[in-house]
């Protein structure tokens, strides 16, 4: 029997961010650890679907270093509205998949650029607002829940080109 909308959970999750960056054929991007902290509502659809919208505080840090040795180190917080569906499966312990997009709010950005000595200019303007897909798996136990989670950039971070 397939149930109207109903009221599932409320929870409160919090986690850390591996972020990375497509980068020009003369650079080298490495991941910096960030941190992501929000809520999220879970709303049952079906038996075994749902509608789980969050609201997420991140972290992103990437580092980006070129041939000449010129380091780049990027940290960006934004305020993240993904909206995703859920199916889960089994009774207890809870596996389940999950996708959806999600609405990027950025804001705050900052650059420190190192070098030997050298002095560059960098062009780079990045987007206020943004868009990624959100995918993947998760396992609930009563009213404790983790999962592991790719966000998908749709859009190019820099709207200076």
């Amino acid at each position: 029997m397939v149930s109207a909308l109903s009221w599932g959970s409320v929870g409160i999750q919090g986690g850390v961010s591996f972020a990375n960056a497509s980068t020009p054929a003369d650079m080298s991007s490495a991941s910096q650890t960030g941190m992501l902290a929000g809520v999220n509502v879970n709303f049952g659809l079906a038996q075994l679907l749902s509608f789980q919208p969050e609201l997420m505080f991140a972290q992103r840090r990437a580092s980006l270093v070129n041939a000449g040795g010129l380091k780049l180190t990027g940290k960006y917080n934004s305020i993240e509205l993904p909206a995703l569906a859920r199916v889960s499966f089994g009774e207890g312990i809870r596996p389940y998949l999950f996708a959806g997009p999600v609405a990027i709010l950025n804001v705050s950005n900052e650059y420190v650029v190192e070098g030997a000595g050298a002095k560059e200019s960098i062009t780079f303007k990045p987007r206020t607002v943004d868009f990624a897909a959100d995918f993947g798996v998760g396992l609930e136990l009563g009213a404790f829940f983790t999962n592991l989670r790719y966000s998908l950039g749709l859009l190019d971070y820099d709207e200076s080109h």
